[in-house]
């Protein structure tokens, strides 16, 4: 019974966070969840709760949307779940999330300290193509989907709703795939289906918080809610390399 209130408590603060930013609420809601779960189970909960946040993102500002950067950066992710599900899955998992974590530190001191103004339109459409392939990648590999997506879309000089939109649309895509995935595996078994039936809704509770808690935030309070996100995102990548390099 306790163990339920807290996994309660977990997810709403997960949906709370993923609804005041769009994003990040997986970052703590799943190693929070292993506490009390095995991370076999953690994960596709986990998987399920993406679902549900980021689905509500989508609907909510769904007529906010810029189409072609999203169908590019979902083209991107198709090529980058097949080579995390088939190579980087086999390499040092420590090494490759303590990379991306440095490559999102840098990526948001480099913002802070810039002297140039956010872009007042989407990079290239390059770009778009390479946040969807390194999302797709480490997704597939680790299902880390969302900084290289939430570094695309920081510089784009959208208005807080449209990057919501955008990226609600983008992670349930994702996740719908990473979910079919792990069913079909069989990853998927009745304990998930339980403790879902708890978790989405604590998910949507707290999503709805998030998202009246931040409807008056201005543009500029927005971004930088956004990037100090990241950052925390970042050294959380980071950590478990460093402590493994401080024990020796």
């Amino acid at each position: 019974m306790i163990a339920n209130i807290c996994i309660g408590l977990i997810c709403f603060a997960g949906g709370l966070l993923s609804g005041a930013t769009g994003f990040g609420g997986l970052i703590i809601m799943v190693p929070s969840l292993a506490f009390f779960l095995d991370i076999n189970t953690a994960i596709p909960l986990g998987i399920f709760c993406g679902i549900g946040l980021q689905s509500s993102g989508a609907l909510a500002y769904r007529t906010r949307i810029e189409i072609k950067p999203l169908v590019q950066m979902l083209l991107g992710s198709l090529p980058g779940v097949w080579l995390g599900s088939s190579f980087l899955l086999h390499m040092p998992e420590i090494r490759l999330r303590a990379a991306l974590g440095i490559l999102v530190i840098c990526y948001v001191l480099w913002n802070a300290f810039s002297k140039h103004a956010v872009p007042a339109c989407p990079p290239a459409a390059l770009w778009a193509y390479v946040a969807g392939f390194f999302s797709g990648a480490f997704g597939g590999a680790f299902g880390v989907i969302g900084p290289p997506a939430v570094m695309y879309a920081a510089r784009t000089g959208w208005p807080p709703d449209m990057i919501r939109g955008f990226l609600g649309i983008y992670f349930t895509a994702l996740f719908v795939v990473i979910a079919i995935l792990q069913i079909l595996h069989g990853l998927v078994g009745l304990e998930v289906w339980r403790l879902a039936a708890l978790a989405v809704p604590a998910c949507l509770g707290g999503w709805l918080a998030g998202k009246r808690l931040t409807s008056r935030l201005v543009p500029a309070q927005y971004m930088k809610l956004v990037f100090m996100l990241l950052f925390v995102m970042g050294l959380s990548l980071c950590w478990p390399a460093a402590r493994m390099f401080i024990s020796g």
